[in-house]
């Protein structure tokens, strides 16, 4: 396996629940060895993961834990939002995102000291300071490279803010939509919470009950000129990167990955434009071999 060239670290992947397509706290549990350093948990889709129960392992372990919060902005999980349970966590503002700002993105720590190293490593490694407004050159301390939002997009971001509520609010009334829709389509199921008030719905994805159901949807769809994705098939641990090594058993990460299908989803999606996508897949599902 390649170990990943910045932080010197080999991944060891754990499998996912099937409820949220979380990390599966099981799994992840008896992958720790001595050599374990973090615990890496996605929210998938803007679904919570399991995230208290793996908070809980990785203090029993003496741990770090990352929060991958890039598609759950706003989400909860037990009255609190994601992002703010492990030690750190990262954002994502990208174009389908909850909160887009066109590219970018944070990182969120109530951790001093490693609010200053993520500060320095997006800053070439540079000590804070007045670099912009000084004569001087700087005092670079580490390892770093250049992560810096642009203000303006920052800026974007900052008017974001103040209606991120109304776009999340919009993003379960359109999954509301599809949920009512797609339940009485035969083959196929929907993607889900441990409490759909808590899902902010970045994608809304369904899952077939077999890869060949989803094929025909995708050539249906794609007919129609309907966009939908793959997230993601191949799943990351038998992607090129890591074939150097014997893939690791995750049978639920692997029968998921080979049926899942995100339809469309963004904030202004009409009610009609829904229907059509739902009429789409009543279609396929019809017609499919």
């Amino acid at each position: 396996m390649q170990h990943d060239q910045l932080v010197g670290a080999d991944p060891v992947f754990a499998d996912i629940e099937r409820e949220t397509f979380g990390l599966d706290p099981a799994s992840v549990e008896s992958k720790i060895t001595e050599e374990t350093a973090a615990i890496i948990p996605v929210h998938v889709y803007g679904a919570p993961c399991r995230i208290h129960e793996l908070s809980r392992i990785a203090t029993e372990n003496d741990l770090w834990l990352i929060e991958d919060a890039a598609e759950a902005f706003g989400a909860t999980a037990n009255g609190e939002l994601v992002g703010t349970i492990g030690d750190i966590a990262a954002l994502s503002f990208c174009q389908n995102k909850i909160l887009p700002t066109g590219e970018g993105g944070a990182v969120i720590t109530d951790n001093a000291e490693l609010a200053v190293k993520a500060s320095q490593f997006s800053n070439h490694g540079r000590v804070d300071g007045d670099y912009f407004e000084s004569v001087g050159s700087g005092e670079y301390e580490t390892v770093g490279s250049n992560y810096r939002m642009p203000d303006i997009v920052a800026a974007v971001g900052c008017a974001q803010l103040s209606k991120v509520d109304d776009l999340i609010k919009s993003r379960r009334a359109i999954a509301a939509h599809y949920r009512d829709g797609i339940s009485d389509i035969s083959g196929i199921k929907i993607h889900k919470s441990l409490d759909d008030d808590r899902h902010v719905c970045q994608l809304f994805t369904i899952i077939f009950e077999n890869k060949s159901y989803r094929q025909y949807a995708i050539k249906t769809l794609t007919s129609k000129e309907i966009s939908c994705k793959i997230y993601w098939d191949p799943p990351l641990h038998q992607g090129t990167l890591f074939t150097s090594d014997r893939h690791p058993s995750l049978p639920h990460t692997d029968s998921v990955s080979s049926r899942v299908l995100s339809l469309p989803m963004y904030p202004t999606l009409s009610s009609r434009d829904v229907d059509r996508v739902l009429s789409s897949l009543r279609d396929a599902m019809i017609k499919s071999p």
